[in-house]
């Protein structure tokens, strides 16, 4: 009885104590008590203080700024083919569609024309076939894929899809 005692004794001056619970050397044991200093923060640290979360607060609402005028830039994408070459080639992230089709027949090489271009948040796909290729815009990557093997596939079957562009933020999908 007198051993419960003075364990429920220790346990609750321990808890009372003004230091930190002791910790473990090396898991055997326990090292010496260490004791719990406070102090508070001086003017200078606090001020110091204010002012870091006030920068985090003025940093993130310019990140937010910046995000939500990229979300409303217009993007244009765009898709061309060369019969000449039977080459494609694509830009993304344009400012306007112009600049779009420039980009995309200057990647694409000599007799390229546009296929396909699309703005802000929808998609353009390009399906190619030993025979046909086709391309098509979309509200999404899927129903521009849809679209694109459908026209390919009115020539000639055996298409598939080779290119997706588009999206906010715009993604470029090669599938292997």
């Amino acid at each position: 009885m007198q051993k419960q005692w003075i364990a429920s004794f220790l346990i609750c001056a321990s808890a009372l104590a003004p230091h930190a619970v002791a910790k473990s050397v090396n898991g055997v044991g326990r090292g010496k008590p260490q004791p719990h200093v406070t102090r508070e923060e001086t003017s200078q640290e606090r001020q110091d203080r204010l002012d870091r979360e006030k920068q985090m607060e003025d940093d993130l609402a310019a990140y937010l700024e910046r995000w939500k005028a990229d979300r409303q830039a217009p993007s244009y994408t765009s898709i061309a083919y060369s019969n000449k070459t039977f080459r494609w080639g694509f830009a993304w992230g344009q400012e306007t569609v112009g600049r779009a089709n420039v980009e995309a027949k200057r990647r694409c090489g000599p007799g390229a024309e546009v296929l396909c271009w699309s703005r802000g948040t929808s998609f353009c796909a390009l399906a190619d076939g030993p025979r046909s290729y086709g391309a098509a815009p979309g509200e999404t990557s899927t129903q521009a894929k849809a679209e694109a093997i459908r026209l390919a596939s009115r020539i000639a079957p055996g298409a598939r899809i080779v290119l997706v562009v588009g999206g906010n933020p715009a993604t470029i999908t090669q599938p292997k």
